[in-house]
């Protein structure tokens, strides 16, 4: 007689917390699945390389959000603010992929083809980046 047990090992889809979606990923994308709310922005993954990514963005919240993916070399929180937002059409950045008005407790999906280099992903709602609504994000070759 063999008696076994199995368990849930913890993997990086549990960093985010229980009830958070998991996106599917386009075909041939990698999955990052993410959370925003007052005042923060969590992906699962803070690397991936180049090719196309899928996130899968959830406002647990309670204000409304947008997601956008931002080429730069400025340093992660280091934007410069026009009021109270950076400008998305600015020499220093490239907005590669948005997920527009994501609302208190929706969830927005995006599918990118990036290229290696040093992103922000970000909140750029009036004050939100101020507040610290943006990590650091990688795409390597």
């Amino acid at each position: 007689l063999l008696v076994g047990t199995a368990g849930c090992a913890s993997d990086r889809l549990d960093t985010l917390g229980p009830g958070v979606p998991h996106g599917v990923p386009a075909p041939g994308a990698v999955a990052v699945n993410g959370i925003m709310n007052e005042w923060t922005v969590q992906v699962d993954l803070a690397s991936v390389r180049r090719g196309p990514v899928t996130f899968t963005i959830t406002n647990t919240g309670s204000v409304l959000h947008e997601f956008l993916v931002v080429r730069t070399d400025v340093p992660v929180g280091a934007l410069a603010l026009v009021g109270d937002h950076f400008d998305e059409e600015g020499s220093l950045v490239n907005v590669v992929k948005e997920i527009p008005d994501v609302a208190a407790k929706a969830t927005g999906t995006a599918t990118v083809t990036l290229e290696p280099g040093r992103y922000q992903l970000v909140c750029n709602q009036p004050g939100h980046y101020a507040l610290g609504m943006y990590t650091g994000f990688t795409v390597t070759s």
